[in-house]
């Protein structure tokens, strides 16, 4: 998942949710709860929007991960970052769970090319299968309270 939306004009580590960002990712967290999608571990980057969004959504603990956050001179290189991310994904999360990862577009396009180009609050479904991972589906935070609606 990429975070939810920002407020405009703050520095880049200093980015915030804004109000529309925290009340979608609230939404989001409560139709994964009504819709009984399990959740057992939520990984995000250390940036605040990002930890923001993993918050607001309260559906597991949270862990900070340095590879989720953005690249930036000293880190991982981009191959190095791809490669973690890709394998993170092809993990199986436990049997009967799921694993939430909370990152920015630069590492989701990096890993998963063109379709990993979201907008803020954009998730990607994500399939382990045979050591690899699989997109199944782009959902929009604002989408997921949809999703089996009466």
């Amino acid at each position: 998942m990429r975070h939810a939306s920002t407020t405009p004009g703050s520095s880049d580590d200093e980015r915030q949710l804004d109000d529309a960002g925290k009340a979608a990712v609230h939404s989001m967290g409560e139709a994964l709860r009504r819709l009984a999608i399990p959740v057992s571990e939520v990984l995000t980057s250390p940036l605040i929007r990002t930890r923001q969004t993993a918050a607001a959504l309260d559906v597991a603990d949270i862990q900070i991960i340095d590879e989720l956050t953005e690249l930036a001179v000293g880190q991982q290189s981009p191959r190095e970052r791809r490669a973690w991310l890709m394998a993170r994904a092809a993990q199986p999360p436990p049997a009967g769970s799921n694993l939430l990862l909370v990152t920015h577009s630069t590492n989701l396009e990096l890993a998963f090319g063109a379709a990993g180009r979201l907008f803020e609050g954009e998730s990607l479904i994500i399939r382990p299968e045979g050591g690899k991972a699989v997109v199944v589906a782009r959902l929009k935070t604002e989408d997921w309270p949809t999703i089996f609606s009466d």
